[in-house]
């Protein structure tokens, strides 16, 4: 529900969580918030949800035939609708990441839009080998660190240039965490597109993005900044 998500989001912007999660637990009436807002079963509450019987995990993505290669690959190329430039130039996306060990909130490295404020951009990442996709990891950092978890999608871009958005919804990283979205192999990605928008005026930090899947050709290339 739409007030569910406004009402999290600000307390997460205010430091004011624990009276989201005390309304989840205490609001009555036909529709409480807790039977229409999964996100009350979360931080102080998880331990009052009523956990169902979890199904069976999906069967794990078989490789396919020869002769493909499994392979994790960072972003070799990116470009971005934004760019703030110098050390946090959209080529700061490409590679390892390059901040490792926790928060670097002002620290260069990064990609980052030109504004500190609330749009929305796209970020845009190439890699070299085209792979059938079963995992994409974004690593994320913010400035100012509470911004963190700014992703609000990702759509794979296939080699023919068909799209397909593989993650949508709230963004939960922290600021030095990273985003990972688990895929089934099905899709051919030689791209992909991230959509970012921070909740307080602020700049989001990508410091890099990670494909991994099964290349044809048994190619796989090692990271490299473009």
């Amino acid at each position: 529900a739409d007030d569910c998500k406004a009402a999290f989001r600000s307390g997460k912007y205010r430091g004011t969580l624990s009276n989201f999660y005390a309304r989840c637990r205490s609001e009555h009436g036909s529709q409480p918030l807790r039977s229409r807002c999964t996100l009350c079963c979360t931080g102080e509450n998880a331990r009052w949800a009523v956990v169902s019987p979890s199904p069976p995990p999906p069967p794990r993505p078989q490789p396919p035939p020869p002769p493909f290669t499994f392979c994790s690959q960072h972003a070799v190329k990116a470009s971005a609708d934004s760019n703030f430039g110098g050390k946090w130039d959209v080529r700061m996306a490409t590679g390892a990441p390059t901040l490792p060990g926790g928060c670097r909130a002002g620290k260069p490295g990064s990609w980052a839009p030109r504004h500190k404020d609330l749009s929305a951009h796209k970020l845009r990442v190439t890699f070299a080998a085209p792979a059938r996709a079963t995992r994409i990891t974004i690593y994320e950092h913010a400035n100012p660190p509470s911004a963190a978890g700014f992703v609000r999608s990702v759509t794979l871009v296939a080699p023919s240039g068909a799209t397909h958005v593989v993650w949508s919804g709230v963004d939960m990283t922290g600021c030095g965490g990273a985003l990972t979205v688990p895929l089934d192999g099905s899709f051919v990605a030689s791209a992909a597109i991230i959509a970012t928008r921070t909740s307080q005026h602020a700049w989001e930090y990508v410091d890099a993005v990670r494909l991994d899947g099964w290349a044809a050709g048994g190619q796989c290339f090692g990271s490299r900044r473009h």
